[in-house]
């Protein structure tokens, strides 16, 4: 009688091994905003491009998970970051995906820019709302808004830079 070994996807694989990463880096890093944003955008560009998307969800949900149990980024307003982490849940995701899109053929380039102005609006928007509701104070603004894109567009050159080794 015959065994059935079944492989496990790569993409699985990967995606484990990158999770691990993804989740880390902002758990261990204490450093600012914008090193560890890239980072971590430039993972959510590998992990959109090369594992299949039925594992995204958590992927896109660790690094945010990692960054409020460091409690460093906010200082002692970390604790605000628990109102943002569906919008960045979703923020991530609509990054993936737009990253991984092909609009008419459009370079990879055109697609993080695209991907990061969705991303930092979506934010921006939801930090807006919770500032006019007197939930977070303005620093928030900064941090969901031009932050987040800046981030977002150079996680999304150094993901595209990373790819090209990979």
């Amino acid at each position: 009688m015959k065994s059935i070994v079944v492989a496990q996807p790569k993409s699985l694989t990967l995606g484990i091994m990158l999770g691990m990463a993804i989740f880390t880096i902002p758990l261990l890093l204490a450093g600012p905003q914008l090193i560890v944003g890239t980072i971590v955008n430039a993972l959510l560009v590998i992990i959109a491009t090369k594992t299949a998307s039925k594992y995204w969800l958590p992927l896109a949900m660790l690094p945010s998970l990692g960054a409020f149990m460091h409690g460093v980024l906010f200082g002692p307003l970390t604790f605000l970051l628990l109102y943002f982490l569906p919008m960045i849940w979703v923020g991530n995701l609509l990054y993936m995906k737009v990253v991984t899109m092909n609009f008419g053929n459009w370079p990879l380039v055109v697609r993080v820019i695209a991907a990061a102005s969705f991303k930092a609006a979506l934010l921006f928007f939801s930090a807006r709302i919770y500032h006019a509701w007197g939930i977070v104070p303005a620093m928030f603004l900064v941090a969901m808004g031009i932050n987040q894109w800046f981030t977002a567009m150079a996680g999304g050159i150094l993901g595209k830079v990373a790819l090209k080794k990979i």
